[in-house]
């Protein structure tokens, strides 16, 4: 345990020198609630990036070969392993923080009534965004190392962010549909914030058992 917790403060070091991005990313999910006229888009947005930010740590390890440190540290693998998937849900916990402070400033600079119930489901939404885009894109970075990888950590958002346009897509081809995401997902805000929750965990598990495993077999 001891061991872990001192990976885990090397991983909160190592992503130390990325602090301008977390600013700018802070920023493109303000400016996108803002644009929305509403802090509910600020929490999704900001739950995208954040899921982005967690690679940081795989970019500075390549970049300094620090691999080559770990196996040499008087540890094993699976705490290697059990740190950064730590750090990934301590990042998860700030982010949900700091994406409810953020939606809630917006809400009340824009005079918007605050729905408990509307947020606590976009909370429970962008929790399960960052979990499944990190859990998607974690093992590939294992496997692949940063820069073959990198190209994984967009597929979910862009997976996404067609989701959201289908309407627009839609319209673009002149077919009539009144297919909104928002209106499918909010029907039942009950079973959906309780759906969000477990995809979100089942997501960040299977990630777990597939890193653990590639990492394991991984020849530095």
């Amino acid at each position: 345990m001891k061991n872990m917790m001192a990976l885990l403060k090397l991983d909160l070091r190592i992503i130390a020198p990325y602090w301008k991005w977390l600013v700018m990313f802070t920023g493109m999910a303000a400016l996108m609630g803002i644009m929305a006229g509403d802090g509910l888009t600020f929490i999704i947005s900001f739950a995208m990036f954040a899921g982005t930010f967690t690679a940081f740590n795989f970019e500075n390890t390549e970049k300094s070969n620090l691999n080559v440190l770990f196996s040499t540290l008087p540890t094993n693998r699976k705490s290697i392993i059990n740190a950064r998937y730590i750090y990934i849900m301590v990042v998860l916990g700030l982010s949900l923080l700091v994406a409810i402070i953020g939606a809630l400033i917006i809400e009340v600079a824009f005079g918007n009534t605050i729905n408990g119930e509307f947020l606590f489901t976009f909370i429970c939404l962008s929790f399960a965004l960052y979990l499944i885009n990190t859990g998607f894109q974690t093992p590939f970075l294992y496997a692949k190392g940063y820069t073959k990888g990198k190209i994984f950590l967009w597929i979910p958002i862009i997976v996404l962010m067609v989701i959201l346009n289908i309407p627009v897509l839609l319209d673009l081809f002149n077919v009539d549909s009144d297919f909104n995401v928002f209106n499918i997902m909010f029907r039942n805000t009950t079973a959906t914030s309780i759906i969000s929750i477990v995809v979100g965990i089942v997501s960040i598990v299977t990630s777990y058992f597939a890193s653990r495993w590639i990492y394991l077999k991984k020849d530095f």
